[in-house]
């Protein structure tokens, strides 16, 4: 018998309230799922999006970019840029 689960997206605002939660299969990865969130959710006023480890790739720094927020999440170890100026 599969394990059937699923995962939690939550997105806060700086005092840690929710503003926007997303269920997914746990076979949905984050990556698929963190730019709907950012679009959905920053707005003119937004100057940071903070993200964990899991979160760590261009794209999803692309779109904070977009959506003129400053990224604030960990590079991964096996991250490839040479880019001094990423957290």
């Amino acid at each position: 018998m599969a394990d059937h689960s699923s995962k939690l997206h939550l997105v806060v605002d700086v005092c840690g309230n929710p503003i926007y939660v997303q269920l997914t299969g746990e076979q949905v990865h984050d990556s698929k799922v963190v730019n709907i969130l950012i679009k959905s959710t920053t707005k003119k006023q937004t100057q940071t999006v903070v993200a964990g480890r899991g979160y760590d790739s261009s794209d999803i720094r692309a779109c904070d970019f977009k959506q003129c927020a400053e990224s604030v999440i960990p590079v991964k170890s096996n991250f490839k840029s040479n880019n001094d100026t990423l957290d």
